[in-house]
């Protein structure tokens, strides 16, 4: 957009709507090294240190995928090897402990089997011990869940359709005159 330009009435996903209007455009410039040079040099190490991470990760992973015991693993890497709560689909990190990105690995395995994700932390590297099936509560609530999401979604499908045919059958003209006089 360019300057003073005015944009098109905008729907936001929770329902709300906006317009923009641009005041001023700042080319890009760079800045000075000695105001970027401490982010990037963290930003360097940081990546470092995950590349890192990443490969020690995969290599624990492998070694438990060949037979491997995870305490046996954890000792010789001088890590900790740590059991979960039991979780759900519908569990969060904060009550499991285990990170979303392995939780949803997890359950796509046989049990003794093993994976490997990216956590807020690093990469954690997970064994699953058991499998129970859902307490009745916790199927109810997965259902529930399910249910309202199927909901939503056809809401909003038949809020777009509507709008596409109000749309299709009215023809809209913006005044943007008149909207900058109350801006």
């Amino acid at each position: 957009m360019q300057e003073g330009e005015l944009s098109q009435l905008t729907d936001t996903d929770l329902g709300g709507a906006y317009i923009l209007i641009v005041n001023k455009v700042t080319p890009p410039q760079a800045r000075p090294l000695t105001e970027v040079r401490s982010v990037a040099v963290m930003t360097w190490k940081a990546t470092q240190q995950a590349k890192v991470a990443e490969t020690r990760a995969k290599a624990i992973l492998e070694r438990l995928k060949k037979g491997d015991k995870i305490d046996a693993v954890a000792k010789a890497e001088k890590l900790q090897a740590t059991t979960s709560k039991p979780f759900t689909r519908l569990s969060h990190e904060a009550e499991s402990g285990v990170p979303a990105a392995l939780a949803e690995k997890l359950f796509t395995l046989k049990t003794g089997e093993a994976a490997m994700a990216e956590s807020a932390k690093g990469y954690v590297v997970g064994v699953l011990s058991s499998i129970s099936a859902g307490a009745g509560k916790e199927k109810s609530a997965i259902e529930k869940s399910s249910l309202a999401q199927i909901r939503q979604g056809i809401a909003a499908d038949f809020a777009d359709q509507l709008v596409d045919a109000v749309r299709k059958r009215f023809t809209v003209e913006i005044y943007t005159e008149r909207l900058r006089e109350r801006i």
